[in-house]
């Protein structure tokens, strides 16, 4: 069958439909593809395993307590060779815990993790310089260089001692930037809510801002939860904040930070100005808009409950609660969709970790337009789900982390923590830039990746791989080209990897070789080199680009390729080059950049 006619075929079977369009993932994609059971080196040592966890990309953390301390432990482990080994193991022993099965084991401590950097907040942590030993909270940070772990450097209040500062009860962290919240009692103007963020210089950590509520705090809910992303801070201020008596709507502060500083959006929850609710009882949690909350890219996920919550237990006595989500448009963050019944934890992209009322347990919810819609349930990930009482998660988009600190599988009554992968590649986290094209070149069977559970996105694309690619981008996931003969290029014999599909390269006329009768397979192929392949692939091998007059490109002009190719690559929307006006046309493809043109080129 000739190049054209396959070619037909593949239309047909809608292999070609749309050659610029962006992939769809859709929610009955999500699912699990590996499930781990975490362990410690030294199980003799630690109990109480999986008290708190977190989950980064191939970076795991694990929160236990030392066997005979009594203080928390941090166990890394990171994801190599296929498995995750543990990496170190961090102390903390200046810090109480709780060893009871009621009550926060660790006492309000908290962290989160990146690949490189662990921050731990402890709002109980008392400090000495104080009088009577006030507690005045920490903030520890973590620091990796390649596979050692340093630290705690320390980050405290450098305004004088309060009482029952709490300084650390929530943290976040984005790039070199931290956020934590804490709640400062008894001071002269009454409780006061705050949140302050910190930035990494080459003095260490040095404080940026302060950020507060209102003027006039009434009670101690102001940066009752923080999250950041990039240049954007989210303070949730739930409670009787402010001036009106009665006004338990709460409020969330949307900090943005631009070039001139740091600007503030106050969002409400939706007619709460006008017809506030009636006050709760004592101690309850009121209508607390804010209460819990998220943020990834333009998108804000916040709970709206549409209630009270008199026993404080976060059920809201089983009345109404909503997620409401906001876009950003232009300058103004708009409501974009409403999830009745369900609390956002974590939001990464298009995925939403939640707790489910329907479900009475934890679930993620995907978006598909402004739409979100439950996908994934804990209770069906796998046979450890149904061993373990989860207590603690972390969602990162690609893992769930769940830890179990009473679990007795083992026999040692150490604790239990399980991490489920819902990308098929370990090293393609789904906020990864290229995700959503390795993805579906997986989908459609044209990569397996490189082993071991992972695709290897940053390894060059050699010429024999790239053979593949092409062809089963034009062909399909499963096709098999005649085999081999060996007589087609004098360095490629019939038995060599991917001889079949360089072979048929050539007969599709998409390819003449290197020069001198040889193919090159192990060259690796260049940007400008897969600009010929592609567009000759999609049109055929007698295919010429229209000329352009001046180059689309800056780094462009002067190659020994016409222009005319990259242009059209270009125009088509399979590439935007790699940056600052340019093309690299001499620089090696790969394979999460070849992911990328082989989806948009043969529209998968």
């Amino acid at each position: 069958m000739d190049l054209t006619y396959r070619r037909l075929a593949a239309i047909l079977t809608g292999c070609l439909c749309a050659f610029i369009s962006p992939p769809q993932l859709h929610a009955d994609d999500l699912q699990v593809y590996r499930q781990a059971r975490l362990a410690p080196d030294d199980p003799s040592k630690v109990k109480l395993f999986g008290a708190d966890v977190q989950v980064a990309g191939r970076t795991a953390v694990v929160a236990g307590v030392d066997i005979s301390l009594d203080y928390p432990v941090l166990y890394v482990f990171r994801f190599e060779g296929g498995g995750w080994v543990q990496q170190a193991r961090l102390e903390l022993p200046e810090l109480e815990v709780n060893v009871s099965r009621s009550g926060s084991i660790l006492r309000g401590t908290n962290f989160e993790a990146s690949a490189s950097r662990i921050v731990v907040g402890s709002p109980q942590w008392e400090d000495s310089e104080c009088l009577d030993g006030r507690i005045e909270g920490r903030v520890f940070v973590f620091e990796r260089d390649g596979s050692r772990w340093s630290g705690p450097d320390e980050i405290g209040l450098d305004d004088g001692c309060y009482a029952f500062a709490s300084f650390g009860s929530h943290v976040d962290m984005s790039g070199d930037r931290i956020a934590a919240a804490g709640v400062v009692y008894a001071t002269l103007n009454g409780n006061t809510g705050y949140a302050r963020t910190f930035v990494k210089t080459d003095a260490g950590w040095q404080l940026e801002r302060r950020f507060g509520c209102s003027t006039e705090i009434l009670e101690d809910g102001c940066a009752h939860d923080v999250d950041l992303d990039g240049d954007v801070l989210l303070i949730g201020a739930a409670g009787d904040l402010f001036e009106t008596p009665g006004d338990y709507s709460g409020r969330v502060f949307v900090h943005e930070r631009k070039n001139d500083g740091w600007h503030t959006t106050t969002l409400f929850s939706e007619g709460a100005a006008a017809n506030p609710p009636e006050p709760c009882g004592f101690g309850g949690i009121e209508d607390n808009f804010g209460d819990d909350l998220a943020v990834s890219g333009g998108t804000l996920a916040i709970l709206d409950p549409q209630s009270c919550d008199d026993n404080g237990n976060g059920s809201y006595d089983n009345n109404p609660i909503q997620t409401i989500t906001y876009e950003k448009t232009d300058d103004a963050w708009l409501p974009a969709a409403t999830i009745p019944e369900v609390i956002p934890w974590e939001l990464v992209r298009d995925r939403m970790w939640v707790w489910d009322r329907e479900l009475a347990g934890q679930a993620v919810y995907t978006r598909n337009g402004p739409a979100w819609s439950r996908s994934l349930v804990l209770d069906n990930l796998g046979p450890f789900a149904s061993e373990d009482r989860f207590l603690r998660y972390d969602f990162d988009g690609s893992s769930i982390i769940a830890g179990d600190p009473y679990n007795d599988i083992s026999g040692n009554n150490i604790g239990s923590a399980v991490i489920y992968s819902l990308s098929r590649f370990d090293d393609v986290p789904y906020d990864s830039w290229a995700h959503d094209h390795i993805e579906t070149l997986a989908a459609a069977g044209i990569s397996s990746g490189c082993g071991n559970g992972v695709f290897c996105p940053g390894d060059p694309v050699t010429r024999a791989q790239m053979a593949v690619f092409i062809e089963r981008g034009i062909n399909g996931g499963g096709y098999a080209p005649p085999a081999a003969t060996g007589n087609v290029f004098a360095d490629v014999a019939a038995a060599d990897f991917a001889a079949a599909f360089i072979e048929q390269l050539w007969a599709d006329g998409i390819t003449a070789g290197c020069g001198g009768g040889n193919y090159c397979p192990k060259d690796l192929v260049t940007r400008a080199q897969m600009a010929v392949f592609l567009l000759r692939a999609k049109y055929g091998a007698e295919y010429v680009p229209p000329p352009v007059s001046e180059p689309c490109f800056a780094d462009v002009g002067d190659t020994w390729l016409s222009p005319d190719w990259m242009c059209q690559l270009a125009a088509e929307g399979i590439t935007a080059g790699c940056g600052d006006g340019n093309y690299c046309p001499d620089a090696p493809v790969t394979r999460a950049q070849m992911a990328v043109f082989v989806v948009r080129t043969f529209g998968l």
